[in-house]
């Protein structure tokens, strides 16, 4: 079982359907943001996401790690597509926490 749920940028409030593995992680362990707001610092994945057939829609996004919890369960929190890749996992936490 999984939590499916529509999300927002941090910034700019695009939305962004994302997927909570297991239940093990809650929305507001995590902040997501489009791949025009990617933060210089945090802890998180930047994620590629697409759906079948439209390989050329490619979109990005950060999902930041607020919790240990989350941090330990960030492969499962991912942009709810038929397609998503990791292409980067950023370890250090975000400045003033």
């Amino acid at each position: 079982m999984c939590d499916c749920y529509g999300d927002q940028c941090a910034i700019c409030r695009v939305g962004i359907f994302m997927h909570l593995a297991d239940f093990k992680t809650t929305s507001d362990e995590i902040r997501v943001y489009c791949e025009e707001h990617v933060p210089e610092k945090g802890r998180g994945i930047l994620w590629e996401y697409w759906n079948e057939g439209e390989e050329a829609n490619r979109q990005r996004c950060f999902v930041e790690s607020l919790t240990d919890n989350a941090w330990n369960h960030r492969e499962g929190n991912h942009p709810n597509f038929n397609n998503a890749e990791i292409l980067r996992e950023v370890p250090q936490e975000r400045e003033g926490k």
